[in-house]
């Protein structure tokens, strides 16, 4: 038939033109003949070992993770390739590892879970968060992110959320995060100061933004009118730090504004305490 002929034409013109069929290395060097399977598309191994149904307990994917784990270490983190950068700006302690997503599925079953899951569980901790409020409060005693200091920049922040028109957001909404969660990460420079919890309506602010000793130098220079209006009574010797506890108060309700689910809360916020709408004309 046609197609045999096809074929065996093919055979001659990748063999020494003896008419046999040509050997594996003849094979390989014609890299035209070499059919390119795509790594993006799911093999036998991925549907099986990835799938619940016909691997409910993990084994095989538990397996294949702890290869992967003995060979790059524990400091290795599998991904994407558009997700490189974005592993290595929130991940400091991480380094990205590009693997095929085929391989990636499976990975993902035996603790590699997806970056933000990666982040809500060591470093944002939602769950042991909120448990803890559900208790009460902490777990731990004298646990450094519950400091009155903390707590009258939180009182501060609520004050300039609610002179903005921001009224659904309250003391009890809000959860210090200890900045040691991050490990060596900047949180100012990756963006890690606060998150929201949609189904529990909750803030997650990091700690840093009263421990840290100084504040950045490009965020040192935010005040308002309604912070010198509190510190109208202070001593002149504890004005200095209670100008930064006004500039910590003004960044909290900043970054809260900026993650409230309405857009429109941080313009709103902004507009009411930034130093152009304040200026005296």
């Amino acid at each position: 038939t046609e197609e045999e002929e096809d074929e065996t034409n093919d055979h001659i013109s990748m063999s020494d033109g003896s008419g046999h069929p040509p050997t594996i290395y003849q094979y390989c060097q014609n890299q035209d003949s070499i059919p390119q399977i795509p790594t993006t598309q799911d093999c036998l191994e991925t549907e099986i070992m990835s799938n619940p149904k016909y691997d409910p307990v993990g084994v095989c994917a538990q397996v294949l993770g702890t290869y992967f784990h003995n060979k790059y270490g524990t400091t290795v983190y599998p991904c994407l390739p558009h997700q490189v950068e974005w592993v290595r700006l929130k991940m400091g302690d991480r380094i990205p590892k590009v693997v095929p997503l085929r391989l990636l599925k499976i990975l993902r079953r035996c603790g590699y879970t997806n970056i933000e899951t990666y982040m809500s569980k060591r470093c944002w901790k939602f769950e042991t968060y909120l448990l803890e409020k559900e208790n009460g409060g902490s777990n731990v005693k004298d646990d450094e992110r519950y400091t009155p200091k903390k707590n009258e920049i939180l009182k501060r922040g609520m004050k300039l959320l609610h002179q903005a028109g921001i009224q659904d957001v309250f003391l009890h909404n809000v959860i210090w995060v200890s900045s040691k969660n991050f490990a060596t990460l900047d949180p100012f420079e990756t963006k890690l100061m606060c998150r929201y919890h949609t189904s529990t309506q909750t803030f997650f602010v990091n700690d840093a933004l009263v421990t840290k000793k100084h504040l950045p130098h490009h965020l040192s220079g935010a005040n308002n009118e309604d912070e010198e209006d509190m510190m109208d009574t202070v001593d002149e010797e504890e004005e200095d730090e209670q100008v930064l506890m006004g500039k910590r108060a003004f960044l909290l309700g900043m970054y809260i504004a900026q993650e409230h689910p309405d857009g429109t809360r941080l313009v709103r916020y902004l507009l009411r305490h930034s130093k152009l709408s304040c200026e005296k004309k």
